[in-house]
């Protein structure tokens, strides 16, 4: 499994080069720059042309990229053009809360879908399933900023119990502060579409092994149902779940960019867009690279758990 890991890993160094290659490529070609944003009236040719030097934006794009690639090879992630401050000092203090939201987001689709789902398979064409299949297209139908901003009138606007924007309350520190700012948001990202995809696609994979011989066979030896449906059916139909789980790190980092910009969550998803506004290329290089290692982890980390539900799976 170590080796396989490390191939992976080493696997991840051209796919993450030809990313930045054509994020760069596409900045580039979008209208306007970094320098277009510092036009200021008052503000001589000369010192436009100066600004231009210094930053090497005077330069073709492959030579700017080749110089971006050497400073990141060498830990340099380079500086904001916006604020001159360090990119790596700027990821930083954003990436935390970022996580925060999609870690709790994931957490709370699962711990509903999960029972959800298998109350779904097991009682097929109830009333429990007529109601899940109703969360589930409702949750894939709602636009997230629609979505938001209801939630924001009902229960912080109307109801005043929970923060509509922020991560914390100034000069408060501890973690219950910070979790009631990340009700609404968490509701947003967790409970809609992330939600509705885990539950359909655990029903349909329970409804796929509830049937097979081996459970039938554990129900004769007189098994109880709760030690059949959990011990024996779920850790099979969890495969493609498990499947859908990497796949979903794309969506959840997007969908967070929304949440962000919407609940004004200082994140990686506003610093994204105030960055693309701005046309800061250094820092947005950096996003999409920590953006593609934490997809690239989470594949790696969905074929590790591959091997721990079903023993039977080696990658040696």
């Amino acid at each position: 499994m170590t080796s396989y890991v490390v191939r992976r890993l080493l696997s991840v160094l051209p796919l993450m080069l030809g990313i930045s290659l054509m994020t760069f490529a596409l900045m580039h070609l979008a209208p306007g720059g970094p320098t277009t944003v510092m036009l200021d009236p008052t503000m001589r040719t000369e010192d436009l042309e100066r600004i231009t030097r210094i930053y090497g934006l005077d330069q073709s794009w492959p030579t700017q990229y080749t110089h971006w690639l050497r400073r990141v090879v060498t830990g340099n992630w380079g500086r904001s053009f916006v604020d001159g401050r360090q990119v790596t000092e700027k990821i930083l203090e954003r990436l935390p809360n970022t996580l925060w939201l999609m870690g709790l987001s994931l957490l709370v689709a699962l711990l509903v879908a999960v029972p959800l789902g298998i109350i779904s398979a097991v009682r097929q064409y109830s009333i429990t399933d007529h109601m899940a299949t109703i969360v589930a297209l409702v949750g894939v139908s709602l636009p997230s900023f629609w979505y938001g901003l209801l939630l924001i009138m009902v229960f912080s606007l109307h109801f005043n119990w929970f923060p509509s924007h922020g991560m914390g309350t100034y000069g408060v520190a501890n973690w219950i502060d910070r979790l009631r700012y990340l009700v609404l948001p968490v509701g947003v990202l967790g409970l809609g579409t992330l939600l509705a995809t885990f539950t359909r696609h655990i029903r349909a994979s329970m409804l796929d092994v509830i049937g097979n011989d081996y459970v039938r066979t554990a129900r004769a030896k007189g098994l109880g149902e709760r030690r059949v449906i959990y011990g024996h059916a779920l850790r099979n139909a969890l495969m493609p779940v498990v499947t859908v789980f990497g796949l979903t790190i794309p969506a959840l980092f997007g969908g967070a960019l929304i949440v962000e910009n919407l609940f004004a969550i200082p994140g990686m998803g506003r610093l994204a867009l105030q960055s693309a506004l701005s046309r800061d290329y250094n820092t947005l290089m950096a996003i999409n690279l920590v953006a593609a290692g934490l997809m690239v982890g989470a594949n790696v980390i969905t074929d590790i758990l591959y091997v721990l539900i079903d023993p039977r799976i080696r990658f040696d």
